[in-house]
């Protein structure tokens, strides 16, 4: 029996391609920046487990639609635990510094805090194969 488990990660970005990240809490990728995102529970669409997933790792609460769909990323290496493919959302504000001053807490126990960088400066330890969701997403 396969066990393929179905994830979530969402690029928040901006007009200056300004991109949040999550610094990890625990392995796989223990301190490394992330996107924000993870597991689709069992009754959820894709589009309500990213908004979960944000609301949680982020306490940014945002309204994510079908349309928001970048593209799915399925290296059966992408994630050294399991079988796991990832649908990938994306959500463009207007000022990514602004939104993390009005957002809500988030669960301390999966991120240690929220970092943004510009697509152009990425940090060096980028966990699971984000970096290349990231570079693929703004073509870079």
């Amino acid at each position: 029996m396969n066990n393929i488990k179905i994830s979530v990660d969402i690029i928040v970005y901006d007009k200056d391609k300004n991109i949040l990240l999550v610094l990890r809490a625990y392995e796989p990728y223990k301190n490394h920046y992330c996107l924000p995102g993870g597991f689709v529970e069992e009754k959820e669409k894709l589009v309500e487990a990213a908004e979960r997933e944000l609301r949680e790792e982020t306490g940014v609460s945002i309204k994510i639609n079908k349309n928001n769909y970048f593209t799915y990323f399925d290296d059966p290496k992408r994630d050294p635990r399991f079988r796991n493919i990832t649908h990938v959302f994306y959500v463009k504000v207007n000022n990514l510094f602004n939104l993390l001053k009005s957002a809500g807490e988030y669960d301390k126990s999966e991120v240690r805090s929220l970092h943004i960088f510009n697509i152009n400066n990425l940090p060096d330890k980028i966990g699971f194969d984000h970096k290349e969701i990231i570079n693929t997403f703004f073509k870079v």
